[in-house]
């Protein structure tokens, strides 16, 4: 095997170390997708490493609200991820997926708690007091009040459900607390929390019943896991150095089963997407089943033509290697969004993710349609006006078109068009 062509692969991301090589043209001709992987640059007293964007807990997914630098908007916090919050704006009724970067925790806000371990939910704050129900280990929980060891939380996830909860099984946002708020104008600075107080840098203690506010250390990452191979133990404070995207690829190759392989491991992230351009009469000698041009700019333009190609100057069209030969419907946006069936891409075709949820969408679609979906295909994409998204899709009970605004990188929410 030439070296250059050579690539190392894994059985899992998390692997330490390499399982094989194997062919590039191999791992591409049974490549099955892509995904994205977060990693963090830390620092624990003098020695750096590099962990994984799931082990590590920020401010901001113990937040409840949010603002966004972006458009100076205040959000309220629906659900996290491990590089994104979905959240909803004042006054608007359509929640939106928010990268990290964009957004900072508010001060007024004392965020919520977070199950480090799958935990019960009791009827009161004791131990023999009987089990209201078990929630899952990352569950965010609603803090009503705080008794002695014991938080009265909502679980609002599944129907609001409230019950007790022992504090040493839960993060808080006061874990991330750099000063806090005791009456209206007093900020205090504090060390850390211990159990039901913060600890000041006087020794004293605060009851967290007492906390008005929080101003939180935008570089402390708190891990959430024990790893051996990320030599992390569970609520160890780490600080966060410098933030890391990789793009892994999973394919199919015999004898291997599904292994995992980074595309870009010899090219740069820019040339790796992208194959050698044809002109646009090499394109036009295909069978053209999609095509789009930017509203106001006619040389960025996507084509679907067995295959997805790119051109940024109207004269070459380059292949975008992660859709293989496959069609798609297309789309351009006036914002230079690039769509291709449910992927969107805002860096021109470097990286492509989802852009809505298909188990959000079904049960929308069922309700309309009265019956099960089984099948369910992206016909067409279109945007008849700025912000606004228009989406066909057929299932097996016949074609419903859809529409949303886009005012953010997923779409959760959409209305019958």
């Amino acid at each position: 095997m030439e070296k250059s062509l050579a690539v190392k692969f894994y059985k899992n991301p998390k692997s330490p170390f390499p399982s094989g090589e194997a062919n590039r043209k191999d791992l591409e001709k049974n490549w099955v997708q892509d995904f994205a992987e977060y990693s963090y640059l830390v620092q624990k007293e003098k020695r750096q490493f590099w962990v994984k964007s799931t082990s590590i807990a920020r401010d901001l997914q113990l937040s409840r609200f949010v603002f966004s630098s972006r458009n100076q908007k205040t959000y309220r916090v629906l659900q996290t991820s491990n590089d994104s919050l979905l959240a909803i704006a004042e006054n608007s009724t359509t929640p939106e997926w928010l990268p990290l970067s964009d957004l900072t925790p508010l001060p007024q806000d004392t965020g919520c708690a977070w199950t480090l371990t799958s935990t019960q939910l009791r009827e009161s704050p004791s131990w023999k007091s009987d089990s209201v129900l078990s929630v899952p280990a990352g569950s965010r929980l609603v803090i009503q009040k705080v008794d002695d060891t014991w938080a009265l939380v909502t679980f609002e996830s599944v129907g609001r459900i409230t019950g007790w909860v022992d504090l040493n099984n839960l993060l808080l946002k006061h874990d991330f607390a750099a000063f806090a708020l005791i009456d209206k104008q007093t900020w205090t600075p504090v060390l850390y929390r211990e159990g039901a107080d913060l600890i000041t840098s006087e020794k004293k203690r605060i009851p967290l019943s007492e906390i008005k506010g929080l101003i939180t250390k935008p570089d402390l990452g708190i891990s959430i896991v024990t790893s051996d191979s990320e030599k992390l133990l569970l609520r160890q404070n780490l600080t966060l150095l410098k933030t890391d995207f990789q793009t892994w690829s999973l394919s199919k190759i015999s004898g291997h089963g599904d292994v995992y392989w980074r595309k870009t491991t010899t090219a740069t992230a820019a040339e790796a997407h992208l194959a050698d351009g044809i002109s646009i009469e090499e394109l036009m000698k295909r069978e053209v089943v999609s095509v789009s041009f930017h509203p106001k700019n006619p040389n960025l333009a996507l084509a679907s033509a067995q295959g997805i190609f790119l051109t940024t100057d109207g004269k070459t069209w380059n292949k975008l290697l992660n859709f293989k030969n496959q069609d798609f419907p297309v789309l351009v946006d006036s914002d230079s969004n690039l769509y291709v069936g449910s992927q969107r891409s805002s860096d021109l075709g470097l990286k492509f993710f989802p852009f809505f949820r298909w188990e959000n969408l079904t049960p929308l679609l069922e309700q309309r349609q009265k019956r099960a979906v089984q099948e369910l295909k992206i016909r067409q994409l279109s945007s008849p006006r700025p912000g606004i998204l228009r989406m066909e899709v057929e299932t097996n009970a016949g074609r419903v078109a859809l529409a949303a605004r886009t005012q953010a990188s997923i779409i959760q929410k959409w209305d019958f068009d």
